[in-house]
């Protein structure tokens, strides 16, 4: 995906200064700056965010032994287009082990930018059975540990003190918990192939420690281990799984649609080491490799959040995670999800097959017309899906696609063409169909309206070079459904990005434009438009300064319109050896509406969520610290303050704040042994 790859790596030099492609790890690495530029061109929700946050963030504190992997584990770098994974394979096939990562350079798919992202998630150790002047990194054992604290400075409605009367009248005004945030991670790993772990994590306003929660609301374990003979994987506990083009199975992230111009879903299967609270599986999972093949078998069973209606059924999930309110409370857990998945997968270089059937069985009756996921209407304890996905690989073309079927009668189907043209155009064709009754209860593809009664064509065109430029065309259109009070409508979605770095990599520029617009059938139209231009300047080798434009606009009643802007300076300070670091950033904006908010993303704390929603008239500040007084420990400290200039009061119902400002803390502590 070399498209969010442009985004993403033309910054990172600027932070971590100058490395070579032979020695990529003797300068300091900040993997929180290097994911910054990512998020600030996604277009993700943000329960998404966090989960590809987290992963990478643990992907960069558990790396990935290039030499020893394969399909399965080159899979987990989500950041690689197909043809980037393909070229790393072939490769270390035809060359064997890699002696550094400055070989990558010899790999022409991957530029310079590529190359330093990389090095972030992966290393070079020796091959099994090989012997060589590397260490073998692949047999070290290591365990790590890291808990987040966040603290906040003010006091939100949900938190004051009610009189038993108040509360009787009013039992979900106050909040079950204190309003402390804290997250506390655990990881053991024996080189890339056994990962054993934990993640507990706990929200502002949700109770611990209880008869209710013995522990903290959200816990999750999972044991991993990759390439035990026959068996190439298995997971047991929490865990995510994708496959196909995601119609059926794709419980972890999506990368936006920008991405979509240069990757698409792989078979993967791996731990479940995010605090997002839903979206994976409970259980555990087997695959065994035979020739080509690889067969899975899956099978989970979770307690999932619902609304109940008077008769016991589930009316509607509830996909959060906050458990804060008595009736917030009311809603945890309130029905059991038994999944069985079984897959047949069967590849070669130039071509792969795989046939999938996944089954849900609630101990609860379903009865609902809208799903978080979908527009389809399901009713029953059992729905099931079955699919068959496949892939062509020749030379400068490559046709990938996904059918699938709802129970037996609605059908879903997407199919993709991709061309290399010459020079360094490369052109994808999407088409998607998906009925309007289809249904999947794990499945995430591209969209815009929901996967269900919705067809849609998108065409993305990327030219690389010394100025890389992206540009995609989404057209839609939503049929609607029969029991769905969702209006149908049709549109687009446009977007242009432009990326610069210069030859002494001390300077980039990134341009970005987007214009969204959908009509329903009574001709009112909804449309958006974004603009974001964003400047790196290396000032010194551990210095750099970062000023961001973000700009949008939204038509009101045709003709008149909302506007917002906000501005944005960031100054960062990384020495070559790990000691003291930070930086510190200044924000000022201005919106006539929520619907012209504009999200920023700020430096802050490893496997924390750091994107703030701006709207209104106001300042936001943050000061990021981080000291490792040796390599493998690590203290962080940051503080942010939002002031608005337009209010005395922030946030409604619980959440207010009675001040036009608020400030928090948040400290990490890390330790890896």
């Amino acid at each position: 995906m070399k498209i969010l790859m442009s985004a993403i790596l033309f910054a990172y030099p600027f932070f971590s200064g100058e490395i070579s492609d032979t020695d990529s790890k003797n300068a300091a690495v900040d993997v929180s700056d290097m994911i910054q530029s990512y998020f600030e061109h996604s277009e993700l929700p943000e329960n998404e965010l966090q989960s590809l946050y987290g992963f990478l963030s643990y992907l960069h504190e558990n790396p990935v032994n290039i030499n020893e992997t394969d399909r399965n584990g080159v899979a987990l770098l989500p950041f690689l287009s197909s043809s980037q994974k393909e070229d790393i394979l072939s490769y270390l096939y035809i060359h064997g082990k890699m002696e550094s990562l400055g070989e990558l350079q010899f790999i022409e798919s991957l530029d310079y930018r590529d190359r330093q992202f990389i090095s972030l998630f992966v290393y070079a150790g020796n091959r099994t059975g090989r012997t060589g002047s590397v260490p073998e990194k692949s047999k070290r054992v290591y365990n790590s540990a890291v808990t987040n604290i966040s603290i906040p400075l003010y006091r939100r409605a949900g938190f004051y003190h009610y009189s038993e009367s108040e509360l009787l009248k009013y039992p979900n005004r106050k909040y079950s918990g204190n309003a402390i945030s804290n997250s506390i991670r655990y990881s053991f790993n024996s080189g890339d192939n056994v990962k054993i772990g934990f993640t507990m994590d706990k929200d502002p306003g949700e109770a611990s420690f209880n008869k209710h929660i013995p522990l903290y609301d959200y816990v999750s374990l999972y044991f991993q281990m990759q390439k035990a003979g026959r068996l190439s994987n298995i997971v047991a506990g929490d865990f995510d799984m994708s496959c196909g083009q995601g119609l059926i199975l794709k419980t972890d992230f999506t990368m936006g649609k920008t991405s979509v111009l240069n990757t698409c879903v792989s078979d993967m299967i791996k731990a479940h080491t995010s605090v997002s609270e839903s979206g994976y599986f409970r259980g555990a999972c087997l695959s065994m490799k035979c020739s080509d093949f690889l067969f899975t078998l899956l099978l989970s069973s979770k307690r999932v959040d619902a609304v109940l209606d008077n008769t016991g059924a589930v009316s509607s999930f509830k996909t959060d995670g906050y458990h804060r309110t008595a009736l917030e409370l009311s809603k945890r857990h309130n029905t059991i999800d038994n999944t069985s998945v079984m897959r047949i997968h069967w590849k070669n270089d130039n071509a792969n097959i795989g046939c999938t059937l996944s089954a849900d069985y609630f101990d609860r009756i379903l009865s609902f017309r809208k799903f978080p996921v979908s527009l389809a209407f399901a009713e029953g304890s059992l729905i099931w899906n079955a699919g068959l996905d496949y892939g062509v690989r020749r030379g400068l073309w490559s046709l990938s696609g996904e059918t699938a079927v709802y129970c037996g009668r609605h059908f879903a189907t997407i199919d993709r063409l991709q061309l290399r043209l010459s020079g360094n155009y490369v052109l994808n064709l999407i088409y998607r169909n998906y009925g309007s009754g289809y249904f999947c209860f794990h499945g995430n593809s591209l969209n815009e309206c929901g996967m269900s009664g919705e067809q849609g064509i998108y065409l993305g065109l990327e030219r690389n070079g010394k100025i890389k430029n992206t540009f995609y065309a989404d057209l839609f259109c939503f049929q609607g459904n029969a029991q769905s009070t969702v209006k149908p409508c049709y549109g687009y979605d446009l977007r242009y990005g432009l990326s610069y770095i210069s030859k002494d990599r001390n300077t980039g520029i990134d341009v970005s434009c987007r214009f969204k617009s959908r009509r329903n059938t009574a001709h009112n139209a909804e449309s958006s438009g974004k603009f974001k231009v964003t400047c790196n300047n290396r000032l010194t080798r551990n210095m750099a300064l970062k000023s961001q434009l973000n700009a949008a606009y939204c038509p009101v009643n045709g003709f008149r319109g909302e506007y917002g802007l906000a501005l944005t300076e960031q100054l960062s300070y990384k020495p070559d050896k790990h000691s003291l670091s930070g930086s510190i950033s200044v924000s000022w904006f201005m919106t006539d509406s929520w619907n012209t908010s504009l999200r920023i993303y700020e430096n802050g704390l490893p496997y924390s969520y750091n994107i703030q929603t701006l709207d209104g008239r106001g300042l936001r500040n943050s000061l990021v610290v981080k000291y490792s007084p040796v390599h493998s420990v690590s203290v962080n400290f940051k503080f942010g303050s939002t002031v608005y200039l337009d209010r005395e009061f922030i946030g409604t119902s619980q959440q207010k704040i009675h001040s036009f400002h608020k400030e928090d803390i948040s400290l990490q502590f890390a330790i890896k042994f």
